[in-house]
């Protein structure tokens, strides 16, 4: 199974080649205020994508990380069927083939807020990396 590797603030994930459309820089982002309480904290704001409009979600903000910002707009854009969904990352590190017996399914040392957001587990070269799971995004 091929993995997107890429980086937030020093540390890797990495997302299924799969759940995947593009690798896009954008240029800007229109943040949005909602006053709902089903307002998903982590959401920047929306862009435009060739004529598309996409939600970006803040994955720092999500996963409760020191900085907020990014070295630039880089964004993983998400083939999602019922929304169209980018992801902001701070950089891509490489795209990796990992084989079964790589994947740790169990979530034992995952902090329970950011179950529903990790699909599973995968060691690459002796490292877990925390692999997303796009569809609770």
């Amino acid at each position: 199974m091929d993995i997107i590797l890429f980086n937030l603030e020093n540390k890797v994930y990495g997302i299924e080649i799969i759940h995947c459309k593009e690798i896009e820089i954008i240029k800007h982002i229109t943040p949005i205020n909602y006053s709902s309480k089903n307002f998903k904290y982590y959401i920047e704001g929306i862009t435009n994508i060739r004529g598309e409009i996409v939600t970006v979600i803040n994955l720092k903000k999500l996963f409760r990380l020191n900085k907020n910002t990014y070295k630039n707009n880089l964004i993983i854009r998400l083939k999602n069927k019922k929304e169209k969904i980018g992801i902001l990352i701070d950089e891509v590190m490489d795209i990796i083939n990992i084989a079964s017996s790589q994947i740790d399914f169990s979530k034992g040392h995952i902090h329970q807020e950011y179950l529903p957001y990790i699909k599973y587990t995968a060691i690459v070269n002796h490292k877990p990396i925390l692999i997303l799971n796009p569809e609770n995004l």
